[in-house]
């Protein structure tokens, strides 16, 4: 998933800032399962930009409608399946959903293989009983772990401008805490949200933790 992400932030910072939606929705089991839906949106004029990257292999992730095509970007693993995947236009922006069902968190991540931009998510009940959620998410746009310069950061920025990532999973508890704004828990639906610009995943791995009683 990191090579179609990393290439929808990359175009869409060259043409103006906000022209790339990103959502994330994962409803998480006690057992580790759970199904996970992803929604990017993207505003059309991007897709004519498609057509000039045939020569490096990305043109493949945008099918003949416009949409992106999300299967290729999970491997045929064991515990993983696609459940729904599609494409459509809303006004001027495409949007591409996929909602995907897996057994585990080991599964997902292994789904990914070596090029994933999941992070590593980690689900955990300690001695008190209470379960642990911790996810990492690397760093995007960096290569064999060389982060990118200043300059280069100070121009991404003022690109992507306030464009942002949302990601937001419901717990099978009570939530206690969340490294999120009190706002963006829903205690009733034991829903955490986090929130942050796209440019923080440019400068360093962000790190979303959640405390829960089951």
């Amino acid at each position: 998933m990191k090579r179609w992400m990393l290439l929808l932030l990359v175009v869409g910072a060259l043409i103006f800032a906000g022209c790339v939606d990103y959502q994330e929705e994962m409803t998480l089991n006690a057992d580790g399962s759970g199904i996970m839906t992803v929604l990017v949106g993207m505003d059309m004029s991007m897709f004519s930009m498609f057509e000039d990257m045939e020569e490096d292999g990305l043109e493949d992730d945008a099918d003949d409608e416009g949409g992106l095509e999300f299967s290729e970007d999970f491997a045929d693993v064991e515990g993983v399946e696609i459940l729904e995947e599609e494409s459509y236009r809303d006004g001027d922006w495409e949007w591409s959903r996929v909602v995907i069902a897996f057994d585990s968190l080991e599964a997902l991540a292994e789904s990914q293989g070596d090029d994933g931009d999941l992070g590593v998510i980690t689900w955990s009940q300690g001695p008190d009983g209470r379960w642990y959620f911790e996810r990492e998410l690397p760093i995007m746009g960096a290569e064999d772990d060389e982060e990118l310069d200043q300059e280069a950061l100070n121009m991404m920025a003022g690109f992507l401008g306030d464009s942002s990532f949302t990601y937001s999973v419901v717990f099978p508890g009570a939530v206690l805490e969340a490294n999120t704004d009190e706002e963006l828990i829903e205690f009733a639906e034991s829903r955490v949200t986090w929130t942050f610009p796209q440019i923080d995943l440019m400068r360093e791995s962000v790190t979303l933790r959640a405390v829960i009683q089951p």
